[in-house]
């Protein structure tokens, strides 16, 4: 709840400062983002056809696939659609989530945008 509150804080600022949206579209801007949110973290079944225009509860566990952490990772399809990144399942995966235990602990890097699943290497 807290990242979501944080998450909801920065994208109204950046809507009203840098794209000069009204509070009204602001608002309207964070009320879509926090239940996109929360839908997508919830552990329930949603059809296939919804997809297409959200991100849905089966697509956003494959993004947090553990150790693997690929695809969906836009909350509106599009963009992974445009990217090569869209996974739109028919039916849920039963897998676990998360980060392995060893890659758990490298916190410090996962919250500096460090790939743990694909370690940084220098190019010569």
């Amino acid at each position: 709840p807290v990242e979501i509150m944080v998450n909801s804080l920065l994208m109204g600022t950046i809507s009203y400062l840098l794209f000069g949206l009204n509070v009204e579209a602001v608002a309207w801007t964070i009320l879509y983002s926090s239940f996109g949110e929360y839908f997508y973290h919830m552990n329930i079944k949603t059809p296939h056809w919804v997809g297409y225009f959200f991100q849905r509860p089966e697509m956003h566990k494959i993004h947090h696939k553990e150790g693997v952490h690929y695809n969906n990772f836009s909350d509106l399809p599009l963009w992974d659609m445009l990217f090569g990144t869209y996974e739109n399942p028919k039916e849920k995966e039963e897998t676990a989530c998360g980060f392995c235990d060893t890659k758990e602990r490298q916190f410090v890097k996962i919250l500096s945008f460090k790939n743990v699943n694909k370690p940084y290497r220098k190019s010569k």
